[in-house]
This record gives C-alpha cells, structure tokens and sequence, in this order.
C-alpha cells in the first residue's frame, strides 16, 4: 500500500468495525491469499507482499511493517488497512477465480458516528486514491500488472490511471482514445496504435492560457507552445488614472503611459489664478498666473507687466486710531515706454497697497477726466506733467496726486500721491508691503516697489518705509 497515505497506529475500536464489513467464511477457506504476491501500484509503487490467511483474517507484512486485513474466503473479496489514526488507509480488492492475482483500490477513511461516539466506525471516503494489482509469485500464466505481457495480453505496463494506454485487462485502447494529459495546452493527448500516449501540437491560432496581459493575444504557435504576441502597437490598454497620459500597448506587448505634449490642457482645479496645462512627464500642473514673478496672481495684479518705482517711499497710518485721521504719502520714480504717451485725463490713476499677495488693504481709482471748476475735482495739466486735486477723500485715502517730467531726468515720471483725513487702515499693517501705480492701460505704463521689514519702521501707528 502506498506509505504517502499512511497514518498514525489505529485503535481497536475501529478495527472491529472495519472488520464487519467482511461477512465470516467458512472455517476451511474457499480463497487462501497465503504465500508471496508481487504487488503494484499506480503511480510506480511495486513491492512483495508476503500474506498469511487464517480463516477470515489476513496479515501482511513487508519489509519493516506489518499490516492487517480481512477477507470473505469464499468471494474473494478483502480488505487490508494500514495500522494508523484517526482512521486508516484501506486497500479493497477482489481475488480472481484461480486465487492467483487480485486487483483493487486504495482509499481514505473518515470517522461515522451515527450514533454518538461509541457507535463510531471508519468509512471509506471519496473517490479511489490509487489501483493496486497482484500476482501470485510463481503460480505462471498471465496475471495483467506484472509489467510481463502474456500470452493472452497486449500490454502489460503495470497498474496504470484510468486514461493510459493500456486497459485494466492489459489490452491496448483504440487508437486515437484521449490519454494521460501532459498539462499543455497547445498538445492534444491520445493513444497511438502501439499504446503509447503521444502529444503532438494542435494547430496554430488555438486559444491557450490567458497571461492577463491586455497587449498580447494568447494562442498555441502550431509547434506546442502557448505563445503571447503582442498586439498591434497603439491598441488601447489599461487605463492609469492620468488625464495626462496616453494607455496603448507597445510594440513589445507592454501596456504604455505615455506623457500628453507639454502644454496639453488638462481638468481645471477650480482657481482662476492657475493655468491647468500637462508638463513634460505627464502630470497636470496648475501654475500660478504670474507674469511679473511678483507672487500676486494675475487676475488680481494691479500692474502685470510694469516697470520699477524707484526711490520708493511709502507712508501710511494712522491704524489703532479712530476712523478720519489716516495719512498717505506715495512718492518714486518710473520710467514707462514713450509710447504711447501718458494721459491721466484720459486713463485715471490707481494706487494699490498690500501687505501679503492676497493682502490688498487698499485699492483705490482717481477717475480720469479734466478739472472742473463746479466739483473742484479733477486732473490739471502743469507744464509736462499733471495733478490731480479734489477736496474730497477719495476712496477714504487719496487727496492729491501729482506726476512730473523733471528736465534732468529724461524719460522719468515722478510720481506723488498724498492724502490726510483718510479712513482706509483697519488694522496693523506688517511689511513686507507692496505698492502699484497704475498710470495707463498700456504695457509699461504701471510700477512696482516692494519693501521688506528692514526697509519699514512704526511711529505712533504710521508705518514709513523707504
């Protein structure tokens, strides 16, 4: 019996229920299984069994174990099991009519227990692990599993599985009968005319195991072997989750991300202070709309492409005061392109303070238009510049501003703006702070300062930097 199915010694209790499966014979045996057998097994497994039969009880022994059984002597029929726990492995068999070969299957057991624990017996369980046969040593003739063909045989392999070549009768199967599989499945399996399992490949293009690659197709080659071809480059493939990037099978069967062009417009984060483009590796950017590098976005820049203020100098306050007393002193230098010319008549002047990128604390427009005598507000033209005057507060800072051409400095505007009475400042200014002019629509026609905390100092609420 095949040791890989063995198990642990097995009680008593259990061996007399086995042993009930066995109707009791005569006293004088009908079959005596006594003597030497050649004994074979699927799968290789041969060996000498050496029987003794006493009335209904076998005992097996082979080389270092001893096995016992049962037999119904005037059947034939027997069982042998080997001596482990919980329930051992059981060999049942049939001796043929002259006594001298006998064949049978292997099988597990499992306990049955109908009626509680001490009703408890062993059953076979399952389909047959194994065929085993036997052969009386010395009786002759033919006995089919002794791996010698008879007279009366055609074949005589040993015992074999149910789908070889050669039958339970050691006869050959009909040529062309399926066979022994061989596991692959770009070959057929079927039995020759010699009884032999052969596998020859089956025909190029046959569906085969799947690789669970999108990018190849999976079909024998005509020579036995499953092959994985890749599809036709730029196949679509799966999907990465990446608006900015191509999914497409490879010419080498991979399945391919490839980066969109830089620049591609990719899904809108929401911010209307980012552009939403693909960079160069396939990522969706979303970069601040900032063409000064100022770190104000553009939507909000007062002056997007200006030119520098120079000799800045800003003072505003008074904060932690009440309302009606703030100050407002703007002063520089720009020097916007010639054209087109500056016209705050027509264009206006805004000033725009803050003190973080997001930070304005104040935004305010001196409208365009010439000076009227009626309102007493408005702009002047003064020689080569222009000054504007109102004797009202405007936007809660601004009451004056002026713009000069000085004669030693061509090309520059000077810029003043100043305001008392105000009521813009709400709270504490910090630095750094930034100031925009605005002079007119034109590129150029703006400018920019930005003062850091060492460029700023506070005096009783007035915040003065230069």
């Amino acid at each position: 019996m095949p040791t890989a199915a063995r198990h642990a010694y097995f009680p008593a209790l259990t061996l007399a229920a086995l042993a009930v499966v066995v109707p009791v014979g005569h006293a004088r045996a009908d079959v005596d299984l006594t003597g030497s057998w050649n004994v074979y097994f699927q799968g290789g497994s041969s060996g000498v069994w050496n029987i003794t039969q006493n009335g209904t009880t076998l005992t097996v022994t082979v080389p270092g174990e001893t096995f016992g059984g049962f037999i119904n002597p005037q059947t034939g029929s027997f069982q042998v099991y080997s001596p482990f726990t919980p329930c051992p492995v059981v060999f049942l068999a049939t001796t043929s009519p002259d006594g001298n070969a006998f064949n049978g299957d292997v099988y597990n057991t499992v306990p049955s227990c109908p009626g509680g624990p001490n009703t408890c017996t062993c059953v076979a369980s399952g389909p047959s692990t194994a065929n085993g046969r036997g052969c009386r040593v010395g009786a002759g003739g033919d006995c089919c599993g002794d791996h010698v063909v008879g007279a009366t045989e055609e074949c005589d392999n040993g015992p074999e599985p149910a789908d070889a070549c050669c039958d339970a009768t050691c006869h050959l199967r009909a040529s062309g009968s399926s066979c022994t599989a061989d596991a692959n499945p770009c070959t057929d399996d079927v039995c020759n005319a010699t009884g032999t399992c052969t596998h020859p490949a089956l025909g190029a293009g046959t569906s085969c195991f799947d690789d669970q690659n999108a990018c190849t197709t999976d079909a024998c080659d005509g020579a036995g072997t499953c092959a994985h071809t890749p599809v036709v480059s730029g196949t679509p493939c799966a999907d990465d989750g990446l608006f900015c990037t191509t999914d497409a099978c490879d010419a080498g069967g991979s399945c391919a991300h490839t980066p969109l062009a830089a620049g591609t417009p990719c899904p809108d984060d929401g911010q209307v202070c980012t552009t939403d483009a693909c960079d160069a590796g396939g990522t969706c950017t979303h970069t601040l709309v900032d063409v000064d590098g100022d770190g104000v976005c553009d939507v909000f820049d007062a002056c997007v492409d200006g030119v520098a203020l120079t000799k800045a100098r800003l003072k505003v306050g008074r904060y932690g005061t009440p309302p009606g007393d703030d100050r407002l002193t703007v002063k520089g230098d720009m020097t916007p392109p010639p054209n087109p010319p500056l016209d705050p008549i027509a264009d206006g002047l805004r000033l725009v303070l803050r003190d973080s990128p997001d930070g304005v604390f104040l935004d305010v427009t001196l409208p365009p238009g010439a000076y009227s005598a009626a309102t007493r507000t408005g702009w002047k033209v003064r020689g080569t510049g222009f000054d504007f005057v109102t004797p009202q507060v405007v936007g809660g800072a601004v009451k004056a501003a002026h713009l000069r051409r000085p004669a030693s400095l061509p090309g520059v505007v000077r810029v003043a703006i100043s305001g008392k009475g105000g009521s813009y400042v709400t709270g504490l200014v910090t630095p750094p702070l930034e100031v925009s002019v605005v002079v007119g629509p034109a590129g150029g026609q703006c400018a920019e300062a930005t003062f850091g905390p060492a460029s700023c100092s506070e005096h009783s609420g007035v915040a003065t930097c230069d």
